[in-house]
């Protein structure tokens, strides 16, 4: 008899689950349709700089050197050099006044997928964190001034590609700023 029970147990809430005569209810979802307004986002600007920098293909080293100028501010250029081991090409110029007074000014492609790497890192990483940002040439860019060493440095995207860093010692951050604007255009 305890065996009985348990089968039969068994059989009773097989026959309940499988009753075909209980009906479910389907619901349509065209019947049922929630009328929901898509919500666009607004596109964060830098966020649609990086898509496409990251599909433009990476300029040669010459067409990056070309835009460094023979003199800045009335200070010769002393020496270039130019480099792409990275995977993004770089142009270096020294602008080099005297002994205490100098200018470095870099370029970098920010082209490609290892141009957009750097271009995140330098650059769109400082305008987030809250370094100083001020206006030039139409642009966001982000000035740096230490004390102690006299530096100045202004980093800022010119051409929509190319990430410019100006870094001068022992000059007026007003004389870096109008070097910066002879650059890239």
């Amino acid at each position: 008899m305890k065996r009985i029970l348990p089968i039969f147990l068994s059989m009773v809430i097989l026959l309940i689950a499988c009753n075909p005569s209980v009906k479910t209810e389907q619901i349509s979802e065209t019947n049922n349709e929630a009328k929901v307004k898509p919500v666009s986002t607004p596109k964060d600007p830098l966020v649609v700089k990086m898509q496409e920098l990251g599909s433009l293909q990476p300029l040669g080293l010459d067409e990056l050197a070309a835009l460094l100028p023979q003199s800045l501010n009335g200070i010769r250029r002393s020496g270039l050099t130019m480099n792409n081991n990275m995977g993004y090409a770089t142009a270096h110029a020294d602008y080099e006044k005297n002994n205490k007074t100098d200018m470095r000014v870099t370029l970098y492609d920010c082209s490609g997928t290892s141009g957009l790497a750097w271009f995140r890192d330098s650059y769109a990483s400082k305008l987030k964190d809250g370094s100083k940002q001020i206006e030039l040439n139409g642009g966001k860019a982000i000035e740096e001034f230490d004390n102690q060493t006299k530096v100045t440095s202004i980093t800022y995207l010119t051409r929509g590609r190319i990430l410019v860093n100006i870094s001068s010692r022992d000059m007026d951050p007003e004389k870096v700023k109008e070097a910066a604007g002879q650059i890239g255009r």
